[in-house]
């Protein structure tokens, strides 16, 4: 399995903030169940709840760039974000690849798998 860390980036406070949470860790423990890696920044939600000071969107934007550069592709969750849209041009300045869906990932490991 060549793409294994993914990023999931998606809407989080742009509209349902709630619903959009939980859009992103669903699409997190799906990943999860088909073996992949996740890094969800949905859920630092919970930690920004408990200290909204310390981590501000610039922080925590700053630390989702880093975990980009460790992962291996990035799945983009529909919606309108404009962080994400940022997340997306981190990611694709670093080589990541780019995808719109779970199937996506793995028709794109199956040919990882052969080369």
């Amino acid at each position: 399995m060549k793409y294994k860390y993914i990023y999931v980036a998606g809407p989080i406070t742009n509209g349902d903030t709630l619903l959009n949470i939980r859009n992103g860790m669903l699409v997190g423990l799906d990943l999860v169940r088909r073996g992949f890696v996740p890094f969800v920044p949905h859920n630092d939600m919970v930690q920004y709840l408990l200290d909204p000071i310390t981590l501000t969107y610039d922080t925590m934007l700053a630390q989702d760039f880093s975990w980009i550069e460790k992962c291996d592709a990035l799945l983009r969750i529909p919606g309108k974000s404009p962080g994400a849209d940022r997340e997306v041009s981190h990611a694709i300045e670093h080589g990541l690849l780019i995808i719109n869906s779970i199937r996506q990932l793995e028709d794109a490991n199956v040919g990882a798998r052969g080369a």
